[in-house]
């Protein structure tokens, strides 16, 4: 059996396609928890203003508490180098 990982957006829409997918499929947040998004905001000179309604984040609601204290929105383009780095490690 095969294992998915996912990871997306740290913004309320990345959160709503996480939930949708969980309907699918069951996956397994990759770099995609409070300590992940903490990290980026801190190394992240992209980040934009976290905007819309926000949504629930079932596997970790420590993340939803750090994104409202912290009001920024982080895109997967902001940590594609961990991303990498993590398959080519795996590889």
């Amino acid at each position: 059996m095969s294992e998915v990982r996912y990871h997306g957006d740290f913004d309320w829409a990345g959160w709503r396609i996480a939930s949708r997918l969980a309907w699918a499929v069951r996956w397994q947040p990759w770099r995609f928890g409070a300590a992940d998004y903490l990290a980026a905001v801190r190394a992240d000179a992209q980040a934009v203003a976290l905007a819309g309604p926000p949504a629930a984040s079932s596997w970790d609601p420590a993340l939803a508490a750090a994104m409202r204290r912290e009001a920024v929105a982080i895109g997967e383009e902001a940590v594609v180098d961990h991303l990498v780095s993590d398959l080519l490690a795996a590889w």
